[in-house]
């Protein structure tokens, strides 16, 4: 690499992909690379992809284009993160360079001159996600059919659910966050994170609690849990999450902890023992994805679950811990979805009290059992329930949600 030494890393996707991104970033900072604040100016451009939906590889692929098309022509480009494993020959149309996985950050010391393993360092911010402006036509066309009624309604709720994600967001600036695991266990049918991420790789409890302590030292009051599938934590090692927050809501001070990504079948198997340790008062946020209010859909998605049990847990937490927010998400169209497989999501939100939903449209990704179901639902019916579904979630839980608006404006006023 001779002299090269300015380096931009960008990304975008999950937290679990910024978290990855900013310990790539400390890990080159460790070897004596110099951060650039923009990649027109870096030697070295390292973007982590992300490759969950059709939207997000789209997305990986567009900022591709635009970096090769307006970078410095000698600057070395690298590309890494989930799209390399699930979409390769995807992106090989595009791009014919230097390739790295998910979690292989270990992978850079191929391409860089190193001085510190990547085993020791550590990151504990997250870096944004990227959103360079390429393409100012496509939002100039969205805007100009607001004077279909559908159109306003779409714009009105998306601008609203930017909004509350703003509120309720689980990862704020000032949150210390910690990386426990990667991969999961499960093998839901319309899921391409595992061909990226793999089995289940929990880091040790005396790490985290480490890297915990570290953060408390710092002052830090806010604590967020970051993991593939954070229910699945532990498994691998012979222990669970319920073991690791036992530990962590046991120091001493002032702080609150927010667990991300539990997997329904995982929150309802560790209920009874993780009520006990939500009664500390620590745990601010629990995110679960629910996906779909339909038994029969949910079997054909593998999730391991029922809906009954679902609701059951949730009910649990409004009831003894109405103070906690809750975020799910649905999936709309999977294949095979009927209308009273969608009416049985919608009546979800009537039956239990969520703070926050996320409503993903169904995109068969490469190499999974539903990129080859058959009875796709059509896109017209997917957009319509995803909008119908989105426009209850906005106005079914309006007295929760200005609960959510006052907590975080009590906290911004500390």
């Amino acid at each position: 690499m001779g002299g090269v030494k300015r380096v931009y890393v960008l990304t975008n996707g999950c937290p679990e992909n910024r978290i990855d991104a900013a310990r790539m970033l400390e890990f080159l900072k460790h070897n004596g690379w110099k951060i650039s604040d923009s990649y027109r100016s870096a030697d070295l451009i390292l973007f982590n992809t992300c490759g969950h939906t059709q939207g997000s590889e789209e997305s990986s692929l567009r900022i591709i284009r635009h970096i090769n098309a307006t970078k410095d022509p000698s600057a070395r480009f690298i590309v890494c993160g989930c799209l390399t494993k699930i979409n390769l020959q995807r992106l090989r149309e595009i791009y014919g360079g230097e390739i790295f996985g998910s979690d292989d950050i270990q992978s850079l010391g191929r391409f860089v001159r190193t001085e510190f393993n990547t085993d020791l360092i550590q990151a504990n911010y997250l870096v944004p996600s990227e959103k360079i402006s390429m393409v100012t036509g496509r939002y100039l066309k969205k805007w100009s059919n607001l004077w279909s009624l559908r159109a306003i309604a779409q714009q009105f709720a998306r601008a609203y659910m930017i909004r509350l994600n703003e509120i309720i967001n689980v990862f704020r600036p000032h949150t210390f966050c910690i990386k426990v695991s990667t991969g999961c266990l499960s093998a839901c049918s319309y899921c391409a994170i595992r061909q990226s991420r793999g089995r289940l790789h929990s880091k040790h409890s005396n790490h985290v609690k480490r890297e915990f302590e570290e953060g408390l030292r710092q002052g830090k009051k806010e604590f967020a849990l970051i993991g593939t599938d954070l229910g699945a934590y532990g498994r691998d090692l012979g222990t669970d999450l319920v073991e690791l927050l036992k530990e962590l809501v046991g120091f001493g001070g002032e702080y609150s902890i927010r667990l991300r990504n539990i997997h329904p079948k995982f929150l309802i198997e560790m209920m009874p023992r993780l009520c006990e340790v939500l009664h500390s008062g620590r745990i601010a946020y629990l995110s679960t994805a629910v996906e779909s209010g339909s038994d029969r859909i949910l079997k054909a998605m593998n999730r391991g679950y029922t809906i009954e049990q679902y609701k059951e847990a949730i009910r649990t937490l409004n009831k003894e811990f109405p103070d906690i927010e809750i975020r799910t998400q649905f999936m709309v169209g999977f294949p095979g979805e009927k209308e009273e497989d969608f009416q049985a999501s919608l009546r979800v939100l009537d039956e239990v009290s969520i703070d926050y939903v996320e409503i993903y449209e169904f995109e068969a990704r490469p190499n999974t059992i539903a990129e080859r179901m058959e009875d796709q639902v059509p896109r017209r019916v997917v957009k319509k329930r995803a909008l119908q579904l989105l426009l209850k979630s906005l106005f079914n839980e309006r007295e929760r949600r200005r609960k959510a608006i006052q907590r975080y404006r009590n906290f911004r006023k500390r």
